[in-house]
């Protein structure tokens, strides 16, 4: 590969596919348990604790306008 080219983790969202850099990707991993907070915006799920730092979860498909999807197995979160 050539210093133009990049490389992408692609994920999809609705009928749309997003790209993102994937050196700026930590890890990817199930969704474990949130902790909610209270008076946060709609996108803002809550927080875990990853790697002894507390993280914030935002869901994308609040803060592009999709409509709102259930968790189940295949929800991933990456960690940028």
């Amino acid at each position: 590969m050539n210093e133009n080219q990049a490389q992408l983790l692609s994920f999809t969202l609705g009928d749309n596919i997003y790209g993102l850099d994937i050196t700026r990707v930590q890890e990817i991993r199930a969704l474990g348990e949130i902790r909610k907070l209270p008076n946060t915006p709609s996108h803002c799920m809550g927080v875990i604790d990853f790697r002894h730092a507390m993280v914030p979860i935002l869901d994308l498909r609040d803060i592009f306008g999709y409509t709102a999807k259930s968790i189940d197995k295949q929800t991933v979160m990456v960690v940028v």
